[in-house]
């Protein structure tokens, strides 16, 4: 579960020699005054999102009427190969294919500068 704005699940990271992360954030950002919260994964290069949208699911519509980026959201990145599924509260939401150049083996959790967010249950579950 997590809750809170620009809180996500990082994975496929890795860091460079500088401590600078590169990888992919699955994330939900919240809604803005032209439109709905929207589910973003995010390719990071250098410890920066690098601006390049991997998927995007506006949360309109059923299941998603009323989402609220507070209340507990369960969050699922499933990797295989260089092709990634993103499901929201066991909704899936689409794939997308990942960058071959990135073999990072590392996952966790990413937070906004300056928020507050809870995360639980985070797990790693190898394929196979």
């Amino acid at each position: 579960n997590q809750t809170g704005t620009w809180t996500g699940l990082a994975f496929r990271g890795s860091t460079d020699a500088q401590g600078k992360y590169n990888g992919y954030v699955y994330q939900i950002d919240r809604a803005t005054a032209t439109s709905p919260p929207t589910a973003v994964v995010w390719k990071w290069a250098d410890g920066k999102e690098t601006g390049q949208k991997v998927l995007t699911y506006p949360l309109v519509g059923d299941p998603f009427v009323g989402i609220n980026v507070n209340d507990p959201n369960d969050l699922q990145i499933d990797v295989s190969g260089n092709t990634f599924t993103a499901k929201l509260n066991g909704s899936t939401l689409g794939t997308g294919s990942l960058d071959p150049a990135y073999k990072g083996t590392s996952y966790g959790v990413r937070n906004g500068t300056s928020k507050t967010s809870t995360v639980s249950d985070l797990k790693l579950t190898p394929a196979g």
